[in-house]
């Protein structure tokens, strides 16, 4: 049907050592969704009604990551950061939603990602 959004699910694939600008052309990919995964492995931008929606934004030279559990129930998901900002080990803290800090780990694929408990309709921040 014209107008109504594709809701099927894609995969997402940031080579190793590339940017979000140069995987994605779309503006509107840029940042503006993150690929989410509940095991780790298989990685895929959210689709039905219950997962998380995250996006990102660099600030001053950081990628502040903002995630929302549109679920009542809570969800662990991984979500996807910029490879090319964050190394395995590297920490994001909770500025909002949160305590404490998440640990950027590596996916079989070479993208990199956060793990994030969020109880169900729950809104972090981390940087």
């Amino acid at each position: 049907m014209t107008g109504q959004p594709d809701l099927a699910p894609r995969r997402c694939r940031s080579p190793p050592g590339t940017t979000l600008l140069e995987t994605h052309r779309h503006p509107l990919e840029v940042g503006d969704s993150w690929a989410l995964s509940g095991d780790g492995v298989h990685f895929g931008y959210p689709f039905g009604s219950t997962y998380t929606l995250a996006f990102s934004r660099l600030l001053y030279g950081r990628e502040v990551l903002v995630a929302y559990n549109v679920s009542s129930d809570a969800r662990s998901d991984r979500v996807v950061v910029d490879a090319t900002l964050h190394r395995a080990g590297d920490k994001l803290t909770y500025l909002y939603g949160g305590g404490g800090t998440v640990d950027v780990e590596d996916a079989p694929d070479g993208s990199r990602y956060v793990k994030l408990d969020l109880p169900g309709k729950r809104f972090a921040i981390l940087a």
